[in-house]
């Protein structure tokens, strides 16, 4: 690590004394001067230098204090070693969004620390923070100030943003060694929100059925969409009005309108249903008028 060097006037041989045992050094050979490390691994992270001003030199078989000469002191200063991987806490994180958030908000806040110690004026911790996979090509996340938030481009449950998987890489702050890097997933669950109102097509709904129709055909489909995805985007239907003699009949699933009652007696006779399509919160209704024609 370091060679004293030295002489004696009177050309005897000399040795060098290391006389601090509260350092992590010796001279083991006395009279080659040289310095070496007395401990496996020195540890930047506990101490950066040290200052040996207790070495001294002397005759051989002279008692160094009284009989040698204080060397000068020597100053060691201690190099950083990138030995840790950065460390994110938690290292796995399963999160559920509504969708349609707007831009910055919060997903996650990252905690990357690494036990390495840099030199003053080094970040501590993660010198830089990415999402490395899982975002769409369009991204829909961004890291800002050590936290995961949404970007302006909406996240949207029914056009498919369903799951995402993100990897967040760190980085340290090694300015010697090769930089290491740490990983964290966050699983993000987007939830659906019901945006949309049902929609009743093809209107005014109206249709002709014989009065010799049999009992349970279908005579009529109301044909309803909704722009939610399941499960907002499932419609149930309904008669809301006109049918007090239970003459008709629904199906709530598909919007199929079965006759369930006879009208054979009934030719030139118009029913007026209100017929109501709902996804669970929004709905819409429509008039269904039925003419009920002679087979003669």
């Amino acid at each position: 690590m370091f060679t004293y060097t030295g002489f004696d006037a009177d050309r005897d041989p000399i040795k060098f004394v290391l006389l601090d045992d509260t350092v992590p050094f010796s001279i083991p050979q006395t009279g080659s001067g040289d310095v070496a490390v007395a401990v496996p691994a020195l540890d930047f992270e506990r101490k950066t230098q040290y200052i040996l001003d207790k070495i001294y030199v002397t005759e051989f078989g002279f008692n160094p204090i009284p009989f040698g000469n204080k060397c000068g002191p020597l100053t060691v200063n201690v190099l950083p070693v990138n030995e840790f991987t950065p460390v994110f806490d938690p290292s796995y994180q399963n999160s559920t969004l509504p969708e349609g958030l707007l831009q910055n908000s919060l997903l996650a806040k990252l905690n990357c620390s690494d036990e390495d110690k840099e030199p003053d004026g080094s970040p501590f911790g993660c010198s830089s923070i990415t999402i490395q996979t899982g975002n769409d090509i369009i991204p829909k996340f961004t890291i800002v100030n050590n936290a995961v938030v949404t970007t302006n481009n909406v996240i949207d449950f029914d056009t498919g943003d369903v799951i995402y998987t993100l990897v967040i890489v760190g980085v340290d702050s090694s300015t010697r060694d090769p930089r290491k890097t740490g990983t964290m997933t966050i699983k993000v669950n987007i939830e659906p929100v019901n945006e949309f109102t049902p929609v009743i097509h093809d209107q005014p709904l109206c249709t002709n059925i014989s009065n010799a129709t049999p009992l349970g055909n279908e005579i009529f489909s109301i044909n309803a969409t909704d722009d939610d995805a399941p499960p907002h985007g499932n419609l149930s239907y309904m008669i809301t009005d006109g049918n007090e003699k239970g003459i008709f009949r629904v199906c709530e699933k598909t919007g199929k309108i079965h006759l369930d009652r006879s009208v054979a007696s009934a030719a030139g006779t118009t029913f007026t249903l209100t017929v109501k399509v709902t996804d669970g919160d929004f709905c819409s209704s429509a008039v269904l008028k039925i003419l009920i024609t002679s087979s003669c």
